[in-house]
C-alpha cells in the first residue's frame, strides 16, 4: 500500500514537472549554441565590478550543474577571465538555469520563478565582489603546490557536460548554405537540450522525485509547521547542512522544496535548500580547493552559506510584510496536482521518460558538447 502511494506521488510530480522541463530543455539547447564559453570569456576578463556583473548574469540561464560548471569556469579562468568574475559565474550558474526556471514557475509559481534567478544573480555578484576585496584564489598544480594553471579538461567529473569542447580548438566547418547552417544549429541545439542535457540530469532528476515521494508518504501533514526545523534560522541552517555537501541539480531540488512547503516548512526555509543544494557539493569543493586553493574554497562556501540564509530570511520577511505575495506561490504537493494534468503533460511526460531511459545507456567515452 505504501509502495503504491509512493509511486502515485512520484508519478503525479513527474506529470506536473514534465511540460515545463521539456520547454526549458528546448531553450537550453538554443542557449548552448548562442552562449558558448569562448563568447563569455571575452566579456569577463577584467577584475572589475562590470565583469562580475556580466559573469553572474551569464550564469543565470545556463543549464550547468554544480559539477559540470567547474570545468567551464576553469576554462574561463585559463582564457583570461578574472578570478572575481569566475567566482560570480561559479556561484550563479548551478543555482538555476532556463530549465529550472521554467520548472520552478510550473511547480511553485511566478514569485519563486522570479526570486530564484534574481537571488542567484545577486549572490553571484556578492561573491565576486568579496573576491575583489579579499583575493583568496591561487594557481595550483595537480599536487596542490604553486604552479601554472592546469587545463580545464583535467577536471575529473562524471557529468557528460564536463567533456564540453570549451577550448574550441577546431572550428566548425563553414556551411555552404543558409539552410545547412540553420539545420546544423537546430540539430546541435536538439542534441544538447534533449540528449546531452538529459544524460547529465536524468538520474539525479529521478532521485529528486523519489526523495520528494518519500517525504510525501512518510512525513505527516503540517509536520514542519510545528517544528523548529520548519522555519527561522535553525530550520534554514538544517537546509544548508543537508544541501551543501550532497549533489542535487537545480531541477531535481524543486519537487523536494515543494514537498517541504506542503508539509509546513516556510517558503524561506525551502528556498534555502533550493539555493544551497544545487550550488555545490563535496566533489566540487575538493576540485576548487585543489585548483584555486583552500582559502578560496572556504571563502566560496562562506558566501554561499551566509547568502542562502540571508535570502531565505528575506523571503520569509517579505511574505510576512506583504501577505498578498502568497497568492503568487504554488505550494500544493503532488496529491493536489491531479487537476493540473492534461494531454500536454502526459505527452511531454512520455517524451521525457523516454529520454531519461535512453540516458541510462552505456556512454561513449568522448562526448562533445557545444556549451
Amino acid at each position: 500500500m505504501i509502495v503504491l502511494k509512493l509511486l502515485h506521488e512520484i508519478l503525479l510530480l513527474f506529470l506536473q514537472m514534465a511540460p515545463y522541463l521539456v520547454l526549458g530543455m528546448g531553450i537550453a539547447g538554443v542557449l548552448s549554441q548562442t552562449m558558448k564559453a569562448s563568447f563569455i570569456s571575452r566579456h569577463i576578463g577584467n577584475a572589475s565590478l562590470g565583469s562580475v556583473l556580466k559573469a553572474s548574469l551569464f550564469g543565470v540561464p545556463l543549464p550547468l550543474c554544480s559539477c559540470s560548471v567547474v570545468p567551464t569556469a576553469l576554462f574561463l579562468r585559463d582564457s583570461g577571465a578574472s578570478t572575481p568574475a569566475v567566482t560570480g559565474f561559479l556561484i550563479s550558474t548551478p543555482q538555476t538555469g532556463v530549465d529550472s526556471i521554467a520548472a520552478t514557475y510550473g511547480m511553485m509559481g511566478p514569485l519563486m520563478a522570479l526570486y530564484r534567478p534574481l537571488s542567484a544573480f545577486l549572490l553571484g555578484t556578492i561573491g565576486g565582489i568579496v573576491s575583489l576585496i579579499v583575493p583568496a584564489a591561487r594557481t595550483a598544480d595537480p599536487s596542490g603546490s604553486e604552479g601554472p594553471a592546469q587545463p580545464a579538461e583535467e577536471h575529473s567529473c562524471t557529468c557528460s557536460s564536463c567533456h564540453t569542447d570549451t577550448h574550441g580548438a577546431q572550428a566548425p566547418a563553414v556551411p555552404d548554405s543558409l539552410f545547412r547552417a540553420v539545420l546544423k544549429f537546430l540539430s546541435d541545439a536538439f542534441r544538447y537540450g534533449f540528449l546531452d542535457f538529459i544524460d547529465d540530469i536524468g538520474k539525479h532528476f529521478l532521485i529528486g522525485l523519489a526523495i520528494a515521494g518519500l517525504l510525501s508518504v512518510s512525513i505527516p501533514e503540517g509536520f514542519f509547521a510545528g517544528s523548529v526545523f520548519g522555519s527561522g534560522i535553525i530550520g534554514m541552517l538544517s537546509m544548508v547542512a543537508v544541501g551543501i555537501p550532497i549533489y542535487i541539480c537545480s531541477t531535481s531540488s524543486i519537487p523536494i522544496a515543494v514537498l517541504l512547503i506542503a508539509k509546513g516548512a516556510s517558503l524561506g526555509t525551502a528556498f534555502v535548500f533550493l539555493l544551497a543544494g544545487p550550488a555545490t557539493n563535496i566533489a566540487t569543493l575538493l576540485v576548487l580547493s585543489k585548483k584555486m586553493g583552500r582559502r578560496y574554497a572556504v571563502q566560496y562556501v562562506s558566501v554561499l552559506v551566509i547568502g542562502s540564509l540571508v535570502f531565505g530570511l528575506l523571503l520569509d520577511h517579505l511574505i510576512a510584510a506583504f501577505p498578498q505575495l502568497d497568492t503568487f506561490v504554488f505550494s500544493a504537493g503532488a496529491s493536489d496536482a491531479q487537476e493540473l494534468i492534461s494531454f500536454w503533460s502526459v505527452t511531454t511526460s512520455v517524451l521525457l521518460l523516454g529520454l531519461i531511459i535512453r540516458s541510462f545507456r552505456p556512454r561513449h567515452p568522448h562526448v562533445e558538447h557545444t556549451l
